[in-house]
């Protein structure tokens, strides 16, 4: 049956024209395609799980009507890994071996409830043997597993990891709200596509399921839970040109005798613009949103310190030395012009800057900071030795 705007109840909350496009579009796409694109680049694959299994006793039979939709998506999530694989590598799906997997092969990554994820880790060990990399997340959240708890929990999966793209599998009627709630949940550093069973490898009354499925997205776009529309995406999958995510931070770090917080008078983050021999930090509010312009000289440094947020820096010009500390040691990193920056709570960190630039700088919530003393040190020693040759020269 062909379904259109005009099958849908006065009821549903959303324009005609809106629920036309979805369906036309969206859906259309989803439905009549044969085949989909592979990612060139993804640091992990998630299957997403389809409702409870079934199962008679100790037997379970995969290709039970009630069985096959979880089946197929673990299926497809392997075959996408090999795929990917085989573009790294530089051969056909078939040309690959047990070695080229262990080596080149991102994550497969089971989401599902308490229930399932034993049954979906029993399926690809069948199908693919032990040499897969398995992740097991219960997608389990007060008491629900649905496609927003899943992926809240990828979410708070990928905070202890630098992964800058993920590859969502699930079915082909299921990927605009796939799609809706990745925006909603995911952080925007985090590209993502949506791979989908084929239609023809699973059955089902499309009128009903579409239609359930639109009523689904109109609601829980009311209720805040998955955006409306799709924003723009960046058509690139690989963002290692222009972003730079840190490694996981150590949430213990509070209690080093090395952090301490620095005493604030009161009213001084409020101060519009704060100047000093190194430049000025410019503090904007837009519609309760703060972050801060950074004007900084060559040869200065800045920071020292680590939050329990996530601190997003955009260079607009010039040029910086990133020293961090993470859980595995310390890193530096160049970061230039129009490339972001992202560190991870509980991870210090010291800005070095190269060339005279001016960044912004903003957090992912309330603005706390503790020093670290290493970093600190060298920032105030630094700084006092700038200021004595400043002084010298008057």
């Amino acid at each position: 049956m062909r379904t259109t705007a005009n099958n849908f109840d006065s009821d549903d909350k959303g324009s005609p024209d809106f629920i036309h496009q979805l369906i036309q579009t969206e859906f259309r796409e989803a439905l009549t395609s044969a085949k989909h694109e592979v990612p060139k680049e993804t640091d992990g694959v998630v299957v997403l799980s389809f409702k409870e299994f079934v199962q008679q006793g100790d037997k379970l039979d995969y290709l039970n009507p009630d069985n096959i939709e979880n089946f197929m998506r673990i299926e497809t999530g392997i075959e996408i890994i090999k795929q990917v694989v085989a573009n790294r590598v530089n051969k056909n799906v078939d040309e690959i071996d047990s070695d080229d997997i262990l080596k080149q092969a991102p994550p497969l990554i089971l989401s599902g409830s308490t229930t399932q994820l034993p049954i979906m880790e029993r399926i690809c060990k069948e199908r693919a043997g032990q040499i897969f990399k398995l992740t097991l997340l219960d997608c389990v959240l007060d008491g629900r597993c649905n496609t927003k708890t899943q992926v809240k929990i990828v979410n708070t999966y990928c905070l202890d990891t630098s992964y800058k793209h993920l590859t969502f599998i699930t079915s082909d009627y299921h990927v605009p709200r796939v799609v809706r709630t990745g925006y909603k949940n995911l952080p925007w550093y985090i590209a993502f596509d949506v791979i989908f069973v084929p239609h023809k490898k699973i059955s089902y009354d499309v009128y009903q399921v579409v239609r359930g499925e639109v009523k689904r997205i109109l609601a829980y776009a009311a209720k805040g839970d998955i955006v409306k529309h799709i924003p723009p995406r960046l058509k690139e999958h690989n963002m290692s040109d222009f972003i730079y995510i840190t490694k996981a931070g150590d949430a213990d770090i509070y209690a080093s005798p090395l952090i301490s917080q620095p005493e604030t008078k009161p009213g001084a983050l409020e101060t519009p613009v704060y100047e000093d021999i190194r430049g000025k930090i410019i503090r904007h509010d837009f519609q309760g949103s703060k972050f801060n312009v950074i004007e900084t000289k060559r040869g200065f440094m800045r920071s020292g310190d680590v939050h329990k947020n996530t601190q997003l820096d955009l260079v607009l010009s010039g040029k910086i030395e990133l020293l961090v500390l993470t859980k595995e040691g310390e890193e530096k990193t160049i970061i230039g012009p129009n490339q972001y920056v992202v560190i991870k709570p509980h991870v210090p960190h010291l800005f070095n800057f190269l060339a005279d630039t001016v960044m912004i700088e903003l957090w992912d919530g309330p603005f706390a900071t503790w020093f670290y003393k290493p970093y600190r040190d060298i920032i105030d020693e630094q700084f006092k030795k700038r200021s004595e040759e400043l002084q010298s020269r008057t």
